[in-house]
């Protein structure tokens, strides 16, 4: 081949990066791989040294333990940590205070131990928690040492408990007896356990019993000379700082294994670029194009069938994924999944709507079904006749009328409307007009019946509901009635041969407003062939769709464009004037009408 060929600058330039490369990623992966293991090593560290406090703290007098171990480090007789097995027999052999609970002893019941209960009890905590120290921490997670530290003199602490791989390959004869609390530790190159031991400290009270240190600590080993990490955590309880624990592990070691893995690595890479330009497309293909291609197969799928269980299940594995592509399918699957529970809030409103219409529906029935609705209500009679209706709107409401026979000789006319909308205004409705049917046939007077109708709604009134009411007494032979108008609107009369007027006088305040309430009486007289129309609120102020109100014109021009007619042509004109002026627009209100026509007794 020639020199300046393509094949040659590429294999020069192809050998450039390859060397390049390789040079880059060993110092990158050395680091990448070197900051991995210190974050894990912190991780570890800081796990460790949590744990290794907790099976101190686990006791409830740690506190006093501690105290007895620096206070009596030369009278405690425990094994050698070193000879596992003796230290393990030891503490078989003294299992009774095991019996007893000993980590739930509480520092009142540990001071009131006899001094030989107390120091065997000391004893068997201290080689209780050696043990689990050395053979669960130390062992297992693969540190150097493990040292409870307390307060010394200048830059020194005193060692209350250590546990160590230096003294895991000695034997027992040549492990030296420890003294808790008598051992010297040089803190003269950690800074940060000098300051932890020897500062005050504000403690959590969400975490009174330890404190770990946030900061991993590199210092030279005073016992293997290697370099160390370690990470400290405070022990003691609020406003008393007892010592710290001390967790380390070897760095040398670390960076040992850090060097060893990036040699492996670097053979890898050397294999991956021989063939970097195949496996960067089938890499394109396999990382890039077929999960966009599966992508929008899963989305057409489900714009066919609308199944979100079927596109979850088919996004499952791209799900797990961590790449762009991954997060996508969760966006598509959290979108799918908001799509479905909107359709089924939907679905769920529509059934709890369809529910409440047909409750209210039910309650409309009962409620309209309190009400006298057989026409003609008295067919034997000749000297009057009556009509009432009720035309309730979409929402329970509270109007109500009611007429009855007191005697042969005499009717009471009612016709009120209840304060609020709702079931409960329905049946407050039911309940007013029981007790007003109630204190009139009891024989009392309109005004009398009022005044005690209005102290008995008043009585566990938690609604605070009102009603208007008006309410009259018409004796039948003489023409001659009473009526008491209780802040309901005004009845209108029409005399024989003459228009229909509105009937205006003063009116009582409303019925279960305030007590002891006095409702005046008004008389009046009435000819053969006068009548009476009287209605609720919602007959003046239906609306049409420029939310204009019928208003009391129109309805006085309604009644009088066929004044002579029957009750029941009355009413029926009056509600077929009413709906053509609202039209299209909604009924809000119920429209209750009663019209009576005197004829008397000839």
């Amino acid at each position: 081949m020639k020199k300046d060929s393509v094949l040659v600058r590429i294999g020069i330039i192809t050998l450039i990066m390859v060397v390049g490369t390789v040079l880059l990623s060993t110092v990158v992966l050395f680091n990448l791989f070197k900051n991995q293991a210190m974050e894990n090593m912190r991780t570890n560290l800081r796990s460790q040294v949590n744990s290794c406090t907790v099976e101190l703290e686990v006791y409830a007098c740690y506190s006093e333990l501690m105290d007895f171990w620096a206070d009596h480090g030369e009278e405690l007789s425990v094994p050698p940590f070193s000879d596992m097995e003796a230290a393990m027999q030891w503490t078989d052999e003294h299992s009774a205070l095991y019996e007893t609970k000993s980590e739930i002893v509480t520092p009142e019941e540990f001071n009131a131990m006899p001094p030989e209960q107390r120091k065997l009890f000391a004893e068997y905590c201290y080689a209780l928690i050696l043990i689990e120290l050395t053979q669960h921490h130390l062992t297992t997670f693969d540190l150097d040492n493990i040292n409870i530290l307390i307060p010394g003199e200048g830059d020194t602490a005193r060692i209350l408990m250590h546990a160590g791989k230096d003294l895991m390959t000695q034997s027992s004869e040549e492990t030296e007896q420890f003294v808790p609390g008598q051992e010297v530790y040089d803190l003269s190159n950690q800074p940060i356990a000098k300051e932890l031991l020897t500062s005050e400290f504000e403690w959590d009270e969400d975490d009174p019993l330890s404190q770990i240190n946030s900061d991993i600590e590199m210092f030279r080993s005073p016992v293997s000379g290697n370099e160390s990490a370690g990470i400290y955590a405070r022990v003691g309880l609020i406003g008393e700082q007892k010592g710290i624990m001390s967790v380390d592990v070897s760095v040398d070691e670390m960076l040992q294994g850090v060097w060893a893995s990036t040699l492996k690595f670097e053979r890898w890479i050397l294999i991956v670029m021989a063939g970097l330009h195949v496996v960067l497309q089938l890499l394109t293909y396999f990382n890039a194009l077929r999960p966009a291609l599966k992508l929008q197969k899963h989305i057409r799928s489900y714009s066919e069938d609308k199944s979100r269980e079927k596109l979850s299940e088919h996004l499952s594995d791209m799900k797990k994924k961590p790449d762009e592509f991954g997060s996508l399918a969760r966006d598509i699957d959290e979108m799918a999944g908001e799509i479905q529970k909107h359709y089924e809030s939907v679905i769920t409103l529509t059934a709890k709507q369809e529910r409440l219409d047909a409750e209210l529906d039910m309650a409309k029935g009962i409620q309209t079904g309190q009400l006298p609705r057989v026409f003609p209500a008295f067919p034997d009679r000749t000297d009057f006749d009556i009509y009432a209706s009720m035309t309730p709107a979409k929402e329970v409401g509270g109007d109500f009328y009611d007429f009855f026979l007191l005697d042969e000789d005499h009717i009471a006319l009612v016709i009120a409307d209840v304060s609020g909308k709702g079931v409960p205004a329905a049946l407050f409705m039911m309940i007013a007009k029981r007790l007003i049917r109630s204190s009139l046939q009891n024989g009392m007077t309109p005004g009398k019946a009022l005044e005690q109708v209005n102290n008995q709604l008043l009585e566990n009134n938690e609604m605070h509901f009102f009603v208007t009411v008006w309410l009259a007494v018409i004796d039948l032979k003489t023409g001659d009635g009473h009526a008491c108008n209780a802040g309901h609107e005004d009845p209108v009369l029409k005399r024989k041969g003459e228009d229909y007027q509105l009937l205006i006088y003063p009116h009582s305040k409303i019925v279960a407003f305030l007590p002891d309430q006095i409702f005046e009486e008004h008389s009046f007289h009435l000819d053969p062939g006068d009548r009476i129309f009287v209605y609720t609120d919602g007959v003046p102020e239906a609306q049409n769709e420029k939310e204009e109100f019928f208003g009391e014109d129109r309805m006085i021009e309604c009644l009088n464009q066929n004044p002579d007619v029957m009750p029941e042509q009355t009413l029926s004109g009056m509600m077929e004037s009413i709906r053509s002026f609202a039209g299209a627009a909604e009924q809000f209100d119920d429209i209750t009408m009663l019209s009576f026509l005197y004829l008397g007794k000839n």
